[in-house]
């Protein structure tokens, strides 16, 4: 198992969950499923203009990001986050074009992540969160 990645410090998410491995299975499926559909929103918000919108979306997606340690997607989330409170039309296209590119590195880091570590038990079977 590899502990740390570019895209998320295994590791850290486990600490962060107190080891409880069944939890951060939960956390992980709830990401997979509600980050692309937050991206989805943020877009439609872009065009529309809905400053606000984009700026709650990049909220909730930087909270996953921070409870699945995924410092890049955290990061790139933040910068959307901030550019929209900004009300900057231009530099808020750019940021979710980034958490955009990010969110694709997660999401097939998450598959692994649960795949690895999340579907398996120490005796070699399969666990719960999956």
């Amino acid at each position: 198992m590899q502990a740390k990645n570019d895209v998320v410090d295994i590791t850290l998410a486990l600490s962060s969950v107190g080891g409880d491995v069944e939890f951060l299975g939960e956390l992980v499926a709830i990401a997979e499923t509600a980050v692309p559909a937050l991206l989805r929103e943020i877009q439609k918000a872009l065009s529309s203009g809905d400053f606000r919108a984009v700026e709650e979306g990049a909220q909730l997606i930087r909270e996953a990001a921070h409870n699945l340690s995924a410092k890049n997607a955290y990061e790139a989330a933040l910068a959307l986050e901030t550019r929209a409170r900004d009300v900057n039309a231009e530099a808020a296209r750019e940021a979710a074009q980034v958490l955009d590119e990010e969110i694709s590195r997660l999401m097939p880091a998450l598959a692994t992540l649960r795949g690895t570590v999340l579907c398996r038990t120490p005796e070699g079977g399969s666990s719960e969160a999956c």
